[in-house]
């Protein structure tokens, strides 16, 4: 059951499972703890170009092989 929230990005259901997680199905694959997950069409890709994101893995949605970004800010 989703947990409301008065903000709808904050809302989340508690009992799904991550579609990322940390060792996201390949034990060689190290990811952050944190992590932004977004549908914005090329906005993403153009994104980590410009702040030279390096690429974690892939995964894939029902329209293509999406890559996994790992960028920093502000420290983090």
């Amino acid at each position: 059951m989703v947990e409301k929230n008065e903000l709808p990005i904050l809302e989340y259901d508690p009992v799904s499972q991550e579609v990322l997680k940390p060792g996201h199905d390949n034990e060689g694959v190290r990811l952050p703890e944190k992590c932004l997950f977004a549908f914005l069409g090329d906005e993403v890709d153009k994104y980590a170009e410009q702040v030279k994101a390096t690429v974690a893995d892939h995964f894939i949605t029902i329209d293509r092989l999406r890559p996994i970004y790992i960028i920093e800010n502000q420290g983090e």
